[in-house]
């Protein structure tokens, strides 16, 4: 079980690099979790072109399939819990909104649905989100009854998600 995890894991990460670096032709973006900001780098002149804040904590990006929209789970620190995403226009360079995720704590793992919808996981409560980035609200929270639920990956057609669930050791199976 804790190899299929791991599995998981290495899987979401190729696809956060990828969905990062190639989503937007030529911009990577870089958390910057203590000083709360994420970095625009053009990958031409390698360097930073813009510095933009966010929520406490800023811990996974998605960026949507166009390269023009990023969205940045908050997760928060230690001591303070994060409960937010950010949402940044890629090519103008600047904060759109901070979605607030009300009782959802700890947003982790993150990637991009259709249209203007993400999965984020929310650690902290156990639960898969989705959340229409347009509106900013929580359109579903489906539990996990997991600890830790860390990532998510999602089949080519939406019509599974998977959940690794690092605190307990699992997968979630999601349809």
């Amino acid at each position: 079980m804790r190899e299929l995890v791991r599995s998981l894991l290495i899987v979401s990460l190729l696809a956060y690099v990828t969905s990062v670096a190639a989503a937007d032709s030529g911009t990577l973006l870089v958390l910057n979790k203590s000083d709360n900001t994420v970095s625009l780098i053009d990958l031409a002149s390698k360097k930073a072109v813009a510095t933009i804040p966010t929520g406490v904590g800023p811990h996974e990006v998605a960026v949507s399939p166009d390269g023009k929209i990023a969205v940045i789970a908050n997760y928060g620190t230690g001591q303070q819990s994060g409960s937010t995403l950010t949402v940044i226009d890629v090519p103008g360079k600047n904060p759109l909104k901070t979605i607030e995720l009300g009782e959802y704590r700890r947003p982790h793992g993150i990637t991009w649905l259709r249209d203007r919808e993400v999965a984020v996981t929310a650690e902290g409560s156990k639960a898969l989100l989705i959340v229409d980035v347009n509106t900013g609200k929580v359109l579903s929270a489906v539990p996990t009854d997991q600890n830790v639920s860390h990532m998510v990956v999602v089949s080519p057609k939406h019509h599974r998600a998977f959940v690794a669930n690092i605190g307990s050791g699992s997968v979630t199976v999601m349809i």
